[in-house]
């Protein structure tokens, strides 16, 4: 009757998928090595052409800042036909806002620094920048000024109720020295 029960116990394991391990440890059969296939290739669009497979994109880096920096040219006065030379530093603020520090020669003897805060934004490979500042009654009221720049040469219209006229500078490459330098107040 024992072996009756063992015997059950046996066909109900088989029965249920299970297997019994033997007491002799067995070694799993070798695995069959599979052949590989070589990675498939697009066909060439003409016979003489290879196909090379596409390699991802390095990344680029942030374009440089085209406006921070000094700058150096002249300014030229539409309504009143002055000209002068004219230097500006200018300083990023915040995301997309500049202080421009300018000081700017006329009648060849006379200096005027002013400081304007300027808006930027990015148009392809030119920045654009606007901006308007009082720069008090003695310099004509409020200036409002429109420009753009590629990194090397810096354009600008200027206008007020008593002048109007251009910017025209280019990046500076040494530093401008400091007894040159326009001043961080606003010189009203």
């Amino acid at each position: 009757m024992m072996a009756r029960a063992g015997l059950l116990a046996i066909l109900l394991i088989l029965a249920s998928g299970s297997t019994i391990a033997a007491e002799t440890p067995q070694t799993a059969p070798p695995e069959k090595a599979t052949p590989t296939k070589p990675p498939e290739k697009a066909a060439p669009t003409k016979p003489s052409e290879k196909v090379v497979p596409a390699t991802p994109a390095a990344p680029q880096p942030p374009k440089a800042d085209l406006l921070e920096g000094q700058w150096q040219g002249s300014w030229s006065s539409s309504s009143t036909g002055m000209d002068g030379s004219l230097q500006c530093t200018m300083r990023k603020l915040e995301d997309g806002t500049y202080s421009a520090a300018f000081s700017a020669i006329f009648g060849m003897i006379f200096t005027h620094k002013s400081t304007v805060t300027l808006h930027a934004e990015v148009d392809g490979d030119i920045w654009r920048f606007r901006g308007q500042e009082d720069l008090g009654f003695f310099s004509g009221g409020v200036y409002a000024y429109e420009g753009r720049t590629d990194g090397e040469e810096f354009y600008s219209t200027y206008d007020s109720a008593l002048d109007n006229g251009i910017f025209q500078m280019k990046r500076v490459k040494e530093p401008i020295p400091s007894s040159a330098k326009p001043s961080a107040a606003s010189g009203r």
